[in-house]
């Protein structure tokens, strides 16, 4: 399920919810907008179910998720900030788990699919794969530059899974690729600053499918 499936069953609740209070079964949209950290949630499953390689990025989401939920029920007293730096620390400690190897500065990476995760640090990678197949990329507290302007799609598209959460993300793409993106930013930020993609058919540039969510950061596309 994708992220435009997720915001049509929002909408679709929303609509209920409202057609509800019309007739005074509940009280909305008070008693609904108590549940908006459950987003956060479900999207957090649906990475983990989708991909093994997206397990820390799910986490992130699902602990972020249920720690708004708690406050926004008032099961937990305080604030967020209360709870997220034993979070953060949670977080620190799964990337530590995974050992993930140290790359060099700028190095050129033969590789087929990303898997870069950075927590307090940063990574400047280039990719030259003939076959790019996408990925995913992760980035809190921290910031990733990854150069694809070497790399090519043979398949004819690509998909790359982005999540940065206060922190950023910027990407080089070939000019020739289509860049088709689609996600969620809170209180965050995405730009993509290539050529735009009107879906014409006539288009046979290959397509880099860019799935994503900015929480507290940005993401940047050139």
């Amino acid at each position: 399920m994708d992220i435009r499936k997720i915001v049509g069953i929002i909408i679709i609740i929303l609509g209920i919810g409202f057609l509800l209070n019309r007739f005074d079964v509940i009280d909305f949209p008070f008693s609904i907008f108590e549940w908006w950290p459950t987003i956060l949630i479900i999207m957090g499953l649906l990475k983990i179910s989708k991909n093994k390689e997206s397990m820390t990025t799910g986490f992130v989401l699902i602990g972020l998720g249920v720690i708004f939920q708690a406050i926004e029920l008032d099961i937990l007293p305080g604030n967020f900030w209360d709870y997220f730096w034993p979070l953060l620390l949670i977080i620190i400690g799964l990337s530590l788990i995974r050992g993930r190897r140290k790359k060099k500065h700028g190095a050129f990476e033969d590789k087929e699919k990303l898997n870069e995760f950075v927590v307090f640090g940063g990574s400047d990678l280039r990719v030259n794969s003939t076959d790019f197949k996408g990925g995913n990329l992760g980035a809190v507290f921290g910031g990733l530059t990854i150069d694809l302007r070497d790399a090519e799609i043979c398949m004819g598209q690509a998909e790359l899974d982005i999540f940065t959460a206060f922190g950023s993300t910027e990407l080089f793409v070939p000019e020739n690729w289509k860049i088709v993106t689609s996600g969620m930013p809170i209180l965050g930020a995405m730009e993509n600053k290539t050529r735009p993609y009107f879906g014409d058919k006539n288009d046979i540039r290959p397509v880099l499918n860019i799935k994503y969510t900015v929480l507290f950061g940005s993401i940047e596309i050139k």
